[in-house]
């Protein structure tokens, strides 16, 4: 299958990807990409792994998943756009997955600031096909994935992590919180093979293929004029943070305001009351990409010109430590 989706995108011109390494356990898809791409690698390798030792997240917030449950890849790009464009290579991701999920699934996958994959939460506890815990006081969403790019010289890997088959109970500390497909009745019904049911298990290569053959595309628009203004719409349209009550929590304090838009680097642009939040204190122009965290190096609240009773401050996922919804 993987073959002949290489050879599809060939035609089409698209990048191929060509390079697709399977592995049984790794300590992370992208710490695997990252030495290859120090060693030399080309764009287009793609690593997929049935378990991480060390997965990681934004922040080096540890992540981790039963082997066999997520389709977990990363795939290595060396972009030829600017650095504080690469925001857009971790979207256009992201947004593969989201429509490979819709199409297994046959659900609506929303994008939250800056990194994750989502499901309404309402939606899951009409669909789920198992049990589904108390989640009073939680998120309006449960977490199906999320994206997270890193850098290394002129290479960029971006990983993707998503729940296609999980056990029926998630651990305690996250059931609330997440999904699976396999828990929606969507994704039973779309399991060949598997006779269908609560038990029924989704086919990853499938998964695997719908997502390398929607981010391809994407990639390849984002070289071309307007590309990045492009998935820049597109990911408006996909973001469910926009229009939304947030705390946006930085080291130096927390700031609350309406989420407003994303800027054309990706940035969070958020309205404030006067007075709102901590001082503005440097520059947004981080010059990373969006799941690029932690670095000290980003935006801390900047407040934009033009609003004189609101202020209407730009933040980048690299300086904000949670996002979290003022649905309540």
């Amino acid at each position: 299958m993987v073959s002949a989706m290489v050879a599809h995108r060939a035609r089409s011109g698209l990048p191929s990807f060509h390079d697709v390494r399977h592995l049984e356990s790794v300590d992370s898809t992208n710490n695997y990409l990252l030495h290859q791409a120090a060693l030399g690698a080309d764009e287009g390798m793609v690593v997929v792994a049935e378990h991480q030792e060390r997965g990681h997240g934004r922040l080096g917030r540890h992540w981790e998943a039963p082997p066999g449950s997520s389709l977990l890849l990363s795939v290595l790009l060396r972009p030829t756009l600017p650095d504080r464009l690469l925001f857009w290579c971790s979207t256009a991701l992201a947004a593969a997955a989201a429509d490979a999920a819709a199409q297994v699934a046959d659900i609506a996958v929303g994008l939250k600031w800056p990194n994750d994959l989502v499901v309404d939460a309402d939606v899951v506890r009409a669909r789920s096909t198992r049990p589904v815990a108390d989640d009073s006081g939680a998120t309006p969403e449960r977490k199906l994935g999320g994206v997270l790019a890193e850098r290394t010289g002129d290479a960029l890997v971006v990983g993707l992590g998503l729940n296609v088959n999980w056990p029926a109970a998630f651990p305690p500390e996250i059931a609330a919180i997440a999904t699976s497909l396999n828990h929606l009745d969507g994704g039973a019904r779309a399991a060949a093979g598997s006779g269908g049911g609560p038990v029924a298990t989704i086919d990853r290569s499938i998964v695997l293929e719908a997502v390398l053959d929607g981010f391809a595309w994407r990639y390849l628009e984002l070289s071309q004029t307007g590309g990045t203004e492009r998935a820049r719409d597109e990911y408006r349209r996909r973001c469910v943070t926009l229009g939304r009550d947030v705390a946006v929590q930085l080291a130096q304090g927390t700031v609350v305001g309406v989420a407003q838009d994303v800027d054309e680097e990706g940035h969070l642009l958020v309205e404030t009351a006067p007075a709102a939040g901590p001082s503005a204190v440097g520059s947004t122009a981080t010059g990373q990409p969006a799941a690029v965290a932690g670095r000290g190096d980003g935006a801390r609240g900047e407040t934009r010109p033009g609003a004189s009773d609101q202020g209407l401050r730009s933040f980048s996922a690299g300086d904000v430590v949670h996002l979290r919804d003022m649905h309540g």
